[in-house]
């Protein structure tokens, strides 16, 4: 299932890590939500979105708050 996550984001300097605010595409699975081809695994607590990268990709742990 392929939808949209639109990003609005207050940071300032250009860190490769962190989405900068686009509308991006997202693919959905049971298991992991891929966002530009990189797969993520994800929960959820308290209504909010947490997306965890694989160690050996090095991705950053992203947090999104429904706005």
């Amino acid at each position: 299932m392929e939808t949209k996550l639109s990003v609005v984001n207050g940071v300032t300097e250009t860190d490769r890590t962190v989405l900068g605010s686009n509308l991006y595409g997202i693919i959905i699975s049971n298991d992991t939500i891929s966002i530009q081809t990189v797969v993520n695994d994800y929960y959820f607590k308290d209504d909010v979105l947490y997306l965890v990268g694989s160690p050996e990709s090095d991705e950053p742990l992203s947090i999104f708050v429904k706005g």
